[in-house]
């Protein structure tokens, strides 16, 4: 069993959340629905990985880190996953775009349809809890 550690940004903007589907190609997850998200490395802040996702594989660059949450322990397969989640808020969604090798496609759902998503690893609780929104 291998441990990751990710970060995971839950972005709103107004009352609808990003969630993206994988590339079929990708390595871990291909094909599942997720929230943006990214490998933390060794001695890298988790801000700092938060800010490369946002810019590498959508394009964001206008928006705010709102809060972050109590890590998530999750197990998928034979793996275990440490999710660091954020709350992103969006101003301005104009340029977002799925980039090629990472994503499929792009959608925005509202807090309730979160829940037909049986992908978005570990973060159901939090959905739940109404942390955001």
């Amino acid at each position: 069993m291998n441990t990751y550690v990710v970060v995971t940004a839950i972005i709103k903007y107004e009352d609808k959340f990003l969630i993206a589907r994988r590339d079929e190609k990708k390595e871990f997850a291909p094909g599942k629905w997720e929230f943006i998200s990214g490998f933390v490395e060794e001695r890298v802040p988790c801000e700092e990985v938060l800010k490369e996702e946002l810019s590498e594989e959508i394009d964001l660059k206008n928006y705010k880190i709102q809060k972050s949450f109590n890590p998530i322990k999750a197990k998928d397969g034979g793996d275990a996953w440490v999710i660091v989640p954020y709350l992103v808020e969006a101003f301005d969604i104009n340029n977002i775009k799925a980039k090629p090798n990472e994503h499929s496609a792009l959608k925005w759902v509202l807090k309730k349809e979160l829940e037909d998503y049986p992908d978005l690893l570990g973060l159901k609780d939090l959905i739940r809890s109404g942390a955001f929104g």
